[in-house]
């Protein structure tokens, strides 16, 4: 499901890289499943798997179903810093609250 994000390029990918939620949403289960604390990948290890995907099966886009992709700013910024520092020539897009 792709909730309204527009595939632009194909083969795309669709990631989860955090889990955990510190909010209580009555209308959200995210915390009911996984729990309050937020468990975050490295934006280092983010980038070096859209790398492995790129190189294997040749993605071309990249989307994050995550709910709080963009909680830690200085996390996001590194994200984008490592894709322009790469060159990973990709087009991506999230659904984020934070």
């Amino acid at each position: 499901m792709n909730r309204g994000v527009p595939i632009k390029k194909l083969p795309f990918l669709m990631m989860y890289t955090v889990r955990g939620c510190p909010f209580s949403c009555n209308f959200c289960a995210s915390n009911e499943n996984f729990g309050k604390t937020v468990r975050q990948r490295s934006a280092e290890s983010v980038v070096a798997e859209i790398e492995y995907y790129k190189e294997k099966y040749g993605i071309k886009q990249v989307l994050f179903n995550d709910d709080l992709l963009v909680i830690n700013k200085k996390q996001i910024h590194r994200f984008c810093d490592l894709l322009l520092e790469r060159k990973t020539d990709i087009v991506w897009g999230c659904f984020s609250k934070g």
